[in-house]
């Protein structure tokens, strides 16, 4: 993606590492058996939503270097819009999922929301809240300071390389 977005200059070395890279990271996959763990029932929809999902995860870290590169945005401003549109769509997909998805009454929606309050205690509600957001943002700030210093492609290593320890 960075070849065609960014137009970066790769050389033989770059081409022969991410070769041996994109073949390591099947080779690990099929051998610790996470094809089957994560698409558990195989189907060619499943199979292009997967591949597609990864091209467009490639493009949106090649287009934030591009903005970063290009058009000399800060990278806090970067983060800051994209978390914007990321609670926009939040809201708009929970009002939408209260209104219409939902296939129960909005009545008994709020009453297991409710329940579900009254349960679990506000404690842990909270606290799940809070290391949820701290998590979140430390991994964004990583991520927005790896595609700054360095390029893109170093994200997908990174994904790729925390995939292998998962059971």
């Amino acid at each position: 993606m960075s070849l065609f977005m960014i137009k970066y200059k790769y050389f033989i070395h770059h081409y022969i590492s991410v070769f041996l890279f994109c073949l390591s990271s099947v080779g690990f996959d099929l051998i610790l058996d996470n094809y089957t763990k994560q698409i558990p029932s195989f189907s060619a929809f499943k199979l292009f939503l997967y591949a597609g999902s990864f091209l467009i995860e490639g493009v949106y870290f090649c287009f934030i270097k591009y903005m970063i590169d290009r058009h000399y945005h800060h990278y806090w401003n970067i983060m800051f819009s994209v978390g914007l549109m990321v609670l926009i769509i939040n809201i708009i997909l929970l009002i939408t999922y209260l209104i219409i998805g939902n296939k129960r009454p909005l009545i008994a929606f709020i009453a297991y929301f409710w329940i579900y309050i009254e349960i679990v205690p506000t404690r842990t509600i909270a606290l799940k809240f809070v290391i949820n957001i701290i998590l979140q943002f430390i991994s964004s700030i990583l991520q927005i300071l790896t595609i700054f210093y360095l390029t893109p492609e170093y994200i997908l290593i990174s994904q790729n390389l925390s995939k292998i320890g998962l059971p």
